[in-house]
């Protein structure tokens, strides 16, 4: 029988010697346990539908997409650091927080 992992933390840092990493960003989407999320020199590829909600700190250099998913509840987001981002606005709609 599968049993689902729980994945609480991600971090992806490349520096200019490395190869680039790509990641697709519905492969983030599937992550709703994440806790910790550093991203640095990382390329995303495809469509940006949800982020975890249990999320308490992110880290995410050159963020690609200019709206946050509007599935997204940061009740819980301590820190948020956004250098050298896409991002026009947290969400695209009004949102309740």
């Amino acid at each position: 029988m599968f049993q689902e992992k729980k994945v609480e933390a991600i971090v992806f840092v490349r520096d200019e010697k490395e190869r680039k990493i790509f990641i697709m960003a519905e492969v983030l989407s599937k992550m709703i346990h994440l806790k910790l999320l550093i991203l640095e020199g990382v390329i995303f590829t495809g469509h940006f539908s949800c982020l975890s909600n249990e999320l308490r700190y992110i880290r995410w250099d050159e963020h690609p997409f200019m709206y946050w998913p509007s599935s997204f509840q940061p009740n819980k987001l301590v820190e948020l650091i956004l250098r050298r981002s896409s991002v026009l606005q947290l969400w695209k709609d009004k949102k309740v927080l």
